[in-house]
């Protein structure tokens, strides 16, 4: 049995010619990390970092406890807008 690892960097898969590769199941991830988001529409409840894994980049947003919108504004951070209120801004819906 072969197997393959897909995920956006390969584009669009040609599944009939993968088939006739003789390859039958594909792995894919659904989920990369914390799965945050630069849509502001689509923002999820903060996630505290886990080491290096899940640090907020710059343009990434988080839904805030009050409900409100907040877009990091730096790099590789691990603090909320209450933590470092420098490194974000709200943004509106």
């Amino acid at each position: 049995m072969y197997a393959i690892d897909v995920s956006k960097w390969q584009g669009t898969m040609d599944w009939r010619t993968v088939k006739k590769a003789g390859i039958s199941h594909a792995m894919l991830r659904a989920l990369w990390g914390l799965a945050h988001t630069k849509d502001p529409a689509r923002a999820k409840p903060w996630a505290a970092p886990n080491g290096q894994s899940g640090m907020y980049m710059k343009g990434e947003c988080y839904l805030a406890k009050d409900g409100t919108v907040k877009r990091c504004l730096q790099d590789n951070c691990v603090w909320d807008a209450a933590g470092l209120p420098s490194a974000w801004e709200e943004v509106q819906i």
